[in-house]
């Protein structure tokens, strides 16, 4: 079977010598860091082929075959799609796909072998010309996919692991971002899917990438039709980086269309590759003094919303990127060092800026303990914001540090948590976890060592208003 270059003459030029001469121009002559798994935009080169060129400059070039896995446009499977005995032909040459290792991919039953979806499918061919400028003698093995299913997601994405042990293999992951919204939201969520990339590899929690795409969908569908156009291809990506032990995404570039055309209607593109970092496991976001101020005025301004119009006050675009990933959020209210509220989800559900403005509404009216916030008291009133890093299960208390760590007891249906702040009412752990089991969960200390007893731990980033 031969495949007409589907993107030659609608993405990138048929014209030889324009093609990579453009490539050559936006090639990065050195790069401090190489991998064998790049993220690459799939559109037209006038608009993110620069952003591609500068991702795939970070790909190792040793390979001998290229597992290129874009998005299926014009085929739906649950299954990821791949194409065997096939030449791809355009400004190129002619590529050959590697038909051993597709016949592996396809006898194992996680792949399809559907010829059609790849007859018209861009996001394969605009890679080409880019892996064709680095290495000259290479096959590939193509693959689109459109799936959610995550476990078959992860199992197509183990037995692409295992190929490597039969071939010098580079991965390519062809996608695109959002679809159709104006600039800022893009800039926006586009950002934030990418922040909440590298934080799913990091905690090896594939879960994470999905609410953030659940999420931005659900806060901007009225101005977007998709978060990433290659979301399935981005799930197979984090299987296959953490597979191969990668620990971190690492961005190249982010661009939109924005920045080439209108405004009004854009499409977001993202370069980046897998690396291995040393990092603190303990939290995984940073704010600086502006976001963290941001936050605080958002968590007040949402209090006296509710003063006056029994609203919670939230914004329709969330302009950080930071502003948009989900975390568990606490807000505590204090008025004369005395708390006057506190509440919060240990698990995130709400993306961090509507999360604030949630729970700095539920602190100030919805707190059993203490009456409602008054008109005339919140001036008195000392905001506090509390983001929290993802729950851990520990074996022993001896896992538990003080003064650093919150801890979560759940035992049946009794359960209950202090923050990292409460440590200062102790001087001991004992005295500490006493006074979480006994009388904040009701569970009973006794009940420590319990098999049926959860503990967990987390930190916080704490900021509050001065």
């Amino acid at each position: 079977m031969i495949i007409k270059s589907p993107g030659g003459g609608r993405f990138f030029s048929l014209d030889e010598k324009e093609v990579f001469s453009f490539i050559e121009k936006n090639v990065l002559k050195k790069v401090s860091q190489k991998s064998r798994i790049i993220l690459s935009p799939h559109a037209g080169y006038i608009y993110s082929g620069k952003t591609s060129i500068k991702a795939i400059s970070h790909l190792e070039n040793d390979f001998e075959t290229a597992v290129i896995i874009g998005t299926a446009h014009t085929f739906a499977s649950e299954k990821p799609m791949t194409v065997s005995n096939c030449i791809y032909e355009g400004v190129y040459g002619n590529i050959k796909t590697d038909d051993e290792l597709i016949d592996i991919l396809i006898k194992k039953g996680y792949f399809k072998n559907e010829p059609s979806a790849f007859i018209r499918e861009h996001s394969i061919d605009v890679i080409l010309p880019i892996l064709k400028y680095f290495k000259k003698d290479f096959k590939i093995i193509p693959i689109v996919s459109n799936s959610n299913n995550k476990e078959i997601l992860k199992k197509a994405s183990l037995l692409l692991n295992e190929l490597n042990s039969k071939r010098k293999l580079v991965f390519i992951i062809s996608s695109d971002l959002s679809h159709y919204p104006p600039f800022d939201v893009a800039f926006a969520s586009d950002n934030a899917i990418s922040l909440s990339y590298d934080i799913s590899i990091k905690n090896k929690d594939v879960d994470y990438f999905y609410l953030t795409e659940n999420l931005l969908m659900e806060k901007y569908s009225s101005y977007l039709d998709t978060v990433a156009c290659g979301f399935s291809p981005m799930v197979i990506g984090h299987f296959l980086a953490i597979s191969m032990g990668y620990n971190s995404f690492q961005v190249v570039e982010y661009t939109n269309s924005g920045m080439v055309s209108s405004k009004d209607s854009v499409v977001g593109y993202l370069g980046g590759f897998f690396t291995k970092k040393d990092y603190n496991e303990d939290f995984l976001i940073d704010l600086n003094e502006k976001e963290k101020s941001e936050l605080l005025l958002m968590a007040r301004k949402s209090i006296e919303n509710y003063l006056k119009e029994k609203k919670v006050f939230k914004k329709n675009i969330l302009e950080d990127p930071k502003f948009n990933l989900p975390f568990a959020v606490f807000v505590t209210l204090t008025k004369n060092d005395e708390l006057r509220g506190c509440i919060g989800s240990l698990l995130p559900h709400m993306l961090l800026g509507d999360a604030v403005c949630e729970y700095s509404v539920k602190a100030a009216f919805e707190d059993p303990r203490f009456d409602e916030v008054s008109k005339d008291e919140l001036k008195e009133i000392k905001i506090e914001i509390s983001i929290l890093s993802p729950l851990k299960r520990i074996k022993d208390i001896s896992e538990i540090r003080e003064n650093i760590d919150g801890v979560y007891v759940k035992r049946e249906f009794r359960s209950g948590t202090y923050l990292p702040q409460v440590w200062e009412h102790f001087n001991r752990k004992e005295d500490f976890l006493r006074s979480l089991f006994d009388e904040k969960s009701g569970i009973g200390y006794n009940h420590i060592n319990d098999p049926n007893t959860e503990i967990y731990t987390y930190t916080v980033l704490k900021f509050s208003e001065k």
